[in-house]
């Protein structure tokens, strides 16, 4: 559950701190990890109650009837998608920072030499390079703390830091005032949305008593590192520092050979990571809309009636049936990766891109699903909780206000993440 929470929009997590100030960073960051955690158990616990909750859209099945599913199931593809295209923006920033020969554009379109071949693959050859993700978050972790205690001397010293602010800074400061806060809850919000794997892992825990346990100090730990990584990145590049770490890290004068080698290595990895990790994220979206496309298009190439083997028409059937399986398909895949790295030029900036995911994808499915979820079933149960204790109508009240809370400050952080990228 941690190595899946701890993702690239790490990477970001600076940059948060720096537009927010030390007060505001950390109290917005303790409030969604609390947050998450606490709707984290809310699923936990409908996944326990009831055999038949198996996956995330089971709560929507469970709190407003069949229809609701494939809404959900459109939410998640949106999301994955959203978070395919923070993929190829993150492999081009770090391709053009080690060998800036070409354009951005270029290095994205020069991507899909790799992206399409991927999407054809088998799942348990996907399943394999899942690791190099995992690797590359806690070698991006490691080097940063190490680059930072080793450098004695600013930029990229956490003995020496650079200037930051105790308090929201003004627009004057950075660029960035207070409307900026809606981006910062997007940042945040983006690294803490796993919510979609709680009820499979429910069902393989050994001994589901202990999810409780598990899920707080899950987020505890995830919450920790975050502020470890973000409050270092802060201190080493102060103001200036920019949406991803990494490229602060390797554009810093005077890195000693080590340091300088270790950075070059994990920019590395985090061009392969993308290249990589496309394919596993893309999979679920191009499974869906094959689901939907397929059947519809199957009465328009297939005839009604079948004709014999020996039939005249039986090539131009072969043709309809290879066109059906195997053409269309292909088309949907390709069309998907193109659009893919298409919005990644048309929506370049990392940052942005992670604050949007973050303020609309992760905080819909981590805190307005469960939350509305939860308040719909305990109204049908008649005021018990989803536990069948009778609940309280405060507790009612606290989660409706969340909701509309949460909702307002991820509305502010998709008009501010739209205002990034026009600017």
């Amino acid at each position: 559950m941690t190595t899946t929470l701890l993702g690239l929009g790490l990477l970001a997590k600076p940059l948060a701190f720096a537009i927010s100030g030390w007060i505001m960073g950390c109290i917005i960051l303790t409030f969604y990890g609390s947050l998450a955690c606490y709707t984290a158990l809310i699923i936990g616990r409908l996944a326990l109650s009831d055999p038949t909750f198996i996956s995330y859209p089971d709560i929507a099945r469970k709190a407003w009837g069949p229809r609701s599913v494939l809404f959900v199931r459109v939410f998640v593809c949106v999301v994955l998608f959203s978070y395919c295209i923070v993929l190829v923006i993150l492999y081009a920033d770090s391709i053009h920072a080690v060998f800036p020969i070409v354009s951005l554009t270029t290095y994205k379109l020069l991507g899909l030499i790799v992206f399409i071949p991927t999407v054809f693959l088998p799942l348990h050859i996907l399943s394999y390079t899942s690791i190099l993700g995992m690797l590359s978050v806690f070698l991006v972790i490691f080097v940063i703390l190490f680059d930072g205690l080793v450098k004695s001397s600013p930029p990229g010293s956490l003995w020496s830091p650079e200037s930051t602010d105790i308090w929201t800074p003004s627009r004057s400061v950075n660029g960035v005032g207070w409307e900026g806060i809606g981006v910062t809850c997007g940042l945040f919000m983006a690294g803490l949305a796993s919510h979609a794997i709680i009820p499979e892992l429910v069902r393989d825990m050994k001994d589901p008593s202990q999810f409780e346990s598990m899920i707080k100090g899950t987020f505890f730990t995830v919450t920790i590192i975050s502020a470890i990584v973000g409050a270092s990145g802060y201190l080493m590049f102060g103001r200036t520092v920019s949406g991803e770490i990494s490229q602060d890290l390797l554009h810093v004068p005077d890195w000693p050979i080590l340091n300088e080698l270790m950075n070059r290595v994990m920019v590395w990895s985090l061009v392969i990571t993308p290249l990589t990790k496309f394919a596993l994220c893309y999979r679920p979206v191009n499974t869906i809309i094959s689901l939907y496309i397929l059947p519809k298009l199957s009465p328009s190439i297939l005839p009604s009636a079948s004709p014999s083997p020996s039939s005249p028409s039986s090539p131009s059937l072969l043709r309809r049936v290879l066109t059906l399986q195997f053409l269309i398909p292909a088309l949907i895949k390709i069309s998907l990766t193109l659009l893919a790295v298409l919005l990644s030029i048309l929506l370049p900036s990392f940052a942005s891109m992670v604050a949007l995911l973050g303020s609309i994808g992760s905080t819909l499915l981590t805190v307005h699903g469960p939350l509305i979820a939860k308040i719909a079933l305990e109204r049908a149960m008649d005021g018990s909780n989803i536990n069948g204790r009778k609940g309280k109508r405060g507790g009612r009240m606290v989660d409706m206000g969340l909701v509309v809370g949460v909702g307002v400050l991820s509305m502010w952080g998709l008009v501010e993440s739209f205002k990034r990228e026009s600017a």
